[in-house]
């Protein structure tokens, strides 16, 4: 299947902090939107009873493990994180930006 409007899947974030990772230089992650299979194969990965982690949703939508993401200099993940959030799936936002959501809740 090919989306006939890419752009509106997909950004480009430049970081202000590049960093190498397996030895390639990164420079600007690439977000984008993920699709049914990939949202259910990210809730499938965690553990049971387990809370859901924005990391993990953010490692399927940019290609890096969460791990790495979480390592970013503080105003490149800030950055990162405020590029994305139009890109999460709507459900997942809810849990992570609703008025209710628990300041901080499964960002672990």
């Amino acid at each position: 299947m090919q989306f006939l409007d890419p752009a509106s899947i997909r950004l480009e974030h430049p970081l202000q902090y590049p960093f190498l990772w397996e030895g390639a230089e990164v420079r600007s992650l690439t977000v984008r939107r993920l699709t049914v299979a990939e949202v259910g194969a990210v809730i499938s990965s965690m553990p049971e009873g387990a809370p859901y982690d924005l990391y993990d949703f953010l490692a399927a939508m940019a290609g890096y493990p969460a791990p790495v993401l979480r390592g970013l200099i503080d105003d490149d993940g800030t950055e990162l994180l405020a590029a994305a959030r139009p890109l999460l799936p709507r459900a997942v936002a809810r849990i992570f930006y609703s008025p209710t959501s628990e300041p901080g809740a499964a960002t672990r």
